[in-house]
């Protein structure tokens, strides 16, 4: 196979990588950005732990009926994370991050007025959750677009802010609340939560991607497979030669536009106008949606395009059957039916479920046990401040050895839960603040893979076309579990007197979800040789 551009598309490219240095050098403020949005949201989330026995003590409700707000605060964000996803494709990841900021600071303010717990359960349904899930999907999908190369100590480095807000946060949040009262402290930690805003507004789009779409070039990309010329105006469509020559040599098909007849040849010719021809818009989207299989690059850029196309066509369209239709279509996209047949990435979404069903339980109750031991309350809040250390090591430490391609991602990966579920197994027997000390620490490392190193382990199980669906559904799967798991420990408690059976169903759980991972690499092994074969 052999390619030939014109001069105008070699020009564009020059361009285009003055400005990938300039995207290189802004990605240091995406990280700035996502850093301080995570420091907020986890910080906030991570210190429930703190504010949830004054919510007891204030309305004098059960432990599982006031453990639903942490099941909500920790669950549904995740749950809501497929829509987030579709919003991100639709408006950005600036757009959805400004309005994950507002949203996350008016449901910290309104939370203050709060009359009873129901009133803060649907207030964090209504407002809190979405704002957490509009704040984390975009901040992890910006990052994950602008480093390509070392993803995952990017990531680490990002979701420090994480670690280092679930540090500060307790300890903020008990001395807040001891000088001002719970709602004073909701007060200010709402106008803090409003900073996620221009956090949000430093998500610039690559300005590479930004110029090579908004350009409207003559210059006009040739690929030559097995006697077939295919034209394919680089100004509409912004996919580079490799990428263009993989789809064409996949599908012949997959691109419906003037043919001619040379003999031999098959002459396509695709241009922004052409498509402004169609007469129905919504051809192009069924079109699309038949080919996006064999061409998922081709189809991720025409969904891109699809809503200028449908502006400009008659009048006499009805616009809402066809927004209609584009978020029916852009909502399906997020669930690849090529995942449901990964032996490799539905186990390891098995195992997230187990996992996230279980390790929200020290979060919410260790604070609360401390208290029970008659640890002062100042020192029970440090030991999730030290969680948060441990995770925030971790975190780069994780992220650095994730990258490494002689060390296995899952083994790693699983090895580390396994000992987080160790860890709480072994909680009851901590009777001295020491001991407690120490479990934190245990604990705080053993989560920290699963912030830095889920999305690495994503593109190696299902390739970086798929991970997006991927890493939607993974989510959806984990804020099932969260919301599950979080309110049954509360009812045990509840039942039994004491938090002893539910960390000890918690280890237990945990730990086998850890070894769960284990058989991964010899699947992925075995599906690798299996074609050669």
């Amino acid at each position: 196979m052999d390619t030939e551009t014109t001069p105008s598309t070699c020009a564009s490219i020059h361009e285009q990588s003055k400005t990938e240095v300039e995207d290189r050098a802004w990605g240091l403020l995406i990280l700035l950005g996502a850093f301080i949005a995570y420091f907020i949201a986890d910080g906030w989330a991570y210190s429930f732990g703190v504010f949830f026995p004054y919510l007891i003590d204030h309305f004098q409700q059960g432990k599982g009926v006031t453990a639903v707000i942490g099941a909500l605060l920790y669950g549904l964000p995740l749950l809501l994370s497929p829509i987030v996803c579709a919003l991100v494709n639709v408006y950005s990841c600036r757009t959805v991050a400004i309005c994950g900021g507002i949203l996350l600071g008016t449901y910290l303010i309104v939370s203050s007025m709060a009359p009873s717990i129901m009133y803060l359960c649907i207030i964090t349904g209504v407002l809190g959750s979405p704002g957490m899930a509009m704040t984390y999907v975009p901040s992890l999908v910006i990052v994950t677009y602008y480093f390509e190369e070392r993803r995952g100590l990017a990531t680490g480095l990002a979701v420090v802010g994480s670690g280092l807000g679930a540090f500060i946060f307790p300890l903020l949040v008990e001395y807040l609340t001891e000088v001002y009262g719970w709602r004073g402290m909701l007060l200010l930690i709402g106008a803090i939560a409003f900073h996620v805003v221009p956090s949000g507004l430093l998500y610039r789009p690559r300005q590479s991607s930004k110029k090579n779409e908004n350009q409207h070039s003559e210059g006009v990309l040739r690929v030559n497979d097995a006697g077939r010329q295919y034209e394919v105006a680089r100004s509409e469509f912004d996919l580079s030669q490799d990428r263009i020559t993989r789809c064409l040599s996949q599908s012949t098909s997959a691109l419906d536009g003037p043919r001619s007849a040379s003999g031999s040849h098959h002459h396509c010719e695709i241009s922004y106008e052409s498509l402004e021809k169609t007469n129905d818009p919504m051809n192009i989207l069924r079109h699309e949606k038949q080919h996006r299989s064999s061409c998922p690059e081709l189809h991720v850029e025409i969904t891109h395009k699809k809503c200028e196309i449908s502006s400009t066509q008659s009048k006499n369209t009805n616009w809402l059957t066809t927004l209609k239709s584009e978020v029916l279509l852009l909502v399906k996209s997020m669930f690849d039916k090529s995942l449901v047949h990964n032996p490799p990435y539905l186990l390891f979404c098995f195992s997230s479920f187990i996992f996230y069903l279980w390790n929200g339980i020290p979060y919410l109750y260790l604070v609360d046990k401390a208290i029970i031991m008659k640890i002062p309350a100042d020192a029970a809040a440090f030991l999730l401040s030290i969680i948060a250390i441990a995770r925030t090591v971790g975190q780069v430490v994780m992220g650095y050895l994730g990258d490494h391609s002689k060390l296995n991602t899952v083994l790693l990966y699983a090895v580390v839960t396994a000992a987080a579920g160790l860890g709480t197994l072994l909680l009851p027997l901590c009777h001295t603040y020491s001991t407690l000390c120490v479990f934190a620490t245990v604990f705080g490392l053993g989560v920290s893979v699963t912030y830095c190193l889920q999305m690495v382990i994503l593109v190696q199980l299902v390739g970086l076309q798929t991970v997006t669906n991927a890493y939607g559904f993974l989510q959806l799967i984990q804020g099932i579990a969260t919301l599950l798991g979080t309110p049954v420990a509360g009812w045990v408690f509840d039942w039994t007197g004491h938090y002893d059976y539910s960390f000890y169903a918690a280890g237990v759980w945990m730990l086998l979800s850890g070894l769960l991972l284990l058989p991964i690499p010899l699947i992925v092994r075995r599906q690798q040789k299996a074609p050669s074969e």
